[in-house]
């Protein structure tokens, strides 16, 4: 009976030595080999839509598969390392779970950083509630609108008291890329009859050395009386400077009678070629 109880014994011993070497500890043995992912090149250039040619130039081989490429993932895209290049990681598992990665960069070549539109006058009137959002968006080539990440340093502005206020806009897009943009708020009082100008936008993105006519983006001229007048009635001052990056107002008033009505467009100037 002892002689058997041994033989059982040994006999666990053998089974339980033969599943941890063929199974290990981890559940299911593999081949013990990995994929290999390979580059042609070590920065590949896309525009931001060309998704698919995120692969180009990538080849994965297993010695058990044999060609893996169409396998290959993308595991992870970096925030910027520099404005429009990321490090991009691909991931690619073979038949028995081996995963294998490569890393490289990737330069947007058509990226640029997001950019604020606001389309009307950036005002309120004399107790009205402070709700930027009622004018100012913020898009992005590879968030699309990001809006609601616009964080706001309102200064001192108040709606209790007409006059002309600093604001500044900042926002910060998935990769890491930061714009901010410091505009004007007008508050003005209810019920005054003025003239009024309507520009097509309030802010404008120029490349350094373009040339830009001010003129241009008057929408409309209006008087007392609601009727158009020419946009010649129109003052335009400004230290606008394509030359140098940097941001700009432009200001723009008209005059009827004893009432002047002034408003301002912001001028982005950026390196750039024109």
């Amino acid at each position: 009976m002892k002689i058997f109880r041994m033989v059982v014994f040994l006999l666990s011993i053998v089974t339980g030595i033969f599943y941890f070497i063929q199974f290990g500890v981890y559940g299911v043995k593999t081949n013990g080999t990995y994929p290999s992912i390979t580059s042609d090149r070590k920065v590949i250039e896309v525009s931001i839509m060309d998704k698919d040619k995120l692969f180009e130039g990538l080849s994965a081989h297993d010695d058990k598969d044999g060609d893996v490429t169409d396998k290959i993932l993308i595991e992870n895209v970096s925030k910027f390392l520099e404005k429009g290049v990321c490090n991009i990681t691909y991931a690619v598992c073979d038949s028995d779970n081996n995963v294998s990665k490569l890393t490289r960069k990737v330069k947007y070549t058509d990226y640029e950083s997001p950019r604020f539109q606001i389309d009307h006058e950036p005002q309120f009137y004399i107790g009205s509630t402070i709700n930027m959002e009622d004018f100012i968006k913020c898009y992005c080539l590879i968030d699309g609108d990001i809006s609601n990440k616009i964080k706001y340093d309102i200064g001192n502005l108040t709606t209790n008291v007409p006059g002309v206020y600093t604001v500044n806009a900042k926002v910060t897009n998935s990769k890491g890329d930061v714009v901010d943009l410091s505009f004007e708020v007008v508050v003005r009082e209810r019920n005054v009859k003025t003239p009024k100008i309507k520009l097509e936008s309030y802010v404008l993105y120029v490349n350094t050395g373009e040339e830009v006519n001010p003129k241009d983006y008057i929408q409309s001229v209006t008087g007392i009386d609601g009727l158009f007048l020419d946009i010649s009635h129109v003052n335009i001052y400004s230290d606008l400077d394509t030359s140098k990056p940097g941001e700009y107002k432009i200001y723009y008033s008209v005059s009827e009678g004893a009432e002047t009505y002034t408003t301002s467009m912001v001028c982005v100037v950026e390196e750039g070629n024109a």
